[in-house]
Order: structure tokens, then sequence, then C-alpha cells
């Protein structure tokens, strides 16, 4: 009974650390879009300025096509980091669905 307990054991350790790392990854997900929403208004108000400053309407569109690629490269982030995070749920289930067989 002495190794069932400390399988057991074992597993709602892995469960846990599972669950921490899905928290993890929800919470860079968050963060990450955050970075996407501030890039957003960041080129709005560079628009703005464009609209009243020719010297700065002239450098408007290198600034969206660099704004734009780091958009995308956040983008794929946030898809990436949404793959691992099912992966992880993935995961999560299966070390549950064991715990639930002992």
């Amino acid at each position: 009974m002495n190794g069932l307990n400390q399988l057991l054991r074992l597993q709602k350790w892995t469960l846990d650390e599972k669950r921490r790392q899905a928290s993890d990854l929800m919470a860079l997900i968050e963060r990450l879009q955050g970075d996407i929403a501030k890039l957003d208004e960041d080129v709005a108000r560079e628009i703005e300025v464009a609209r009243s400053n020719l010297e700065a309407s002239r450098h408007l569109p290198p600034y969206r096509d660099m704004m734009g690629k780091r958009r995308e490269r956040l983008e794929q982030s946030v898809a990436d980091v949404n793959l691992e995070l099912e992966r992880v749920r993935d995961e999560i289930a299966e070390t549950f669905g064991d715990i639930k067989k002992t």
C-alpha cells in the first residue's frame, strides 16, 4: 500500500506542476495580448501626430511597417503559447485520469 500512496502523491505533485505551468502560460498570453494592445495604441497615436505634422507623416510608413512586423511576431508568439497551453492541458487531463484510475 505504501508504494501506491507514493505513486498517488507523485501523480498529484505532477498535476499541481502542470497546473502551475498552465497558469504561467495563461499569464504570458495575457501579457503578450497587452503588448499588442499597447502597440496598436502607439501606432494610432503616431497616426494622429502625422496628420498634423508633415515631418512625422514622412516617417509614418516605415514606422507602420516596423510596427506591423512587430505585431505579427507578437501574434505568432500568442499562437505558439496557445499551442503549448493546449498541450499542457492535455497532459493535465491525462494525469487527472491516471489519478482517478488509482
